[in-house]
């Protein structure tokens, strides 16, 4: 998630940033923050131990030289391990759009982010492998 501070009245060149989970938000997520403050990776929780659904996070921005403090949320879903279609389930379907990336064919209204299932960057036969798995009711290590 990236954090864009677009009209700031006094000015600050660097700011200091919190995000939080919301405690009513249905989902589970993790936050990581990165070396700059206004970058932030969030993931879905741990695969069949954590809830799925909606998340909100709540964002607070404080400038660093001058100060002042700004506020925002945003709004997120948690889907299941697999749950490339975002219909509640895996099923066929998502294996067959996992396969049509895999062969190059155009999947359009998914990025790459849905695809990859074990979460290391590119899709390849490891993702397939964790849709196989989880429609055979294997577990996921």
């Amino acid at each position: 998630m990236t954090i864009a501070v677009l009209d700031d009245p006094n000015n600050n060149a660097s700011y200091s940033v919190a995000v939080q989970r919301d405690p009513l938000s249905a989902g589970q997520v993790i936050i990581e923050p990165t070396a700059d403050p206004l970058i932030w990776t969030i993931k879905g929780g741990q695969h069949g131990a954590d809830p799925i659904g909606a998340v909100t996070l709540n964002i607070t921005v404080t400038g660093n030289e001058v100060g002042g403090t700004g506020s925002t949320t945003a709004q997120l879903s948690v889907r299941a391990l697999g749950d490339i279609t975002a219909n509640g389930s895996v099923g066929l379907e998502d294996k067959l759009w996992l396969n049509k990336r895999l062969n190059g064919l155009d999947t359009p209204g998914y990025e790459s982010r849905h695809f990859d299932l074990d979460g290391d960057g590119p899709i390849g036969l490891k993702d397939k492998l964790i849709i196989n798995k989880i429609l055979n009711g294997l577990p996921i290590p």
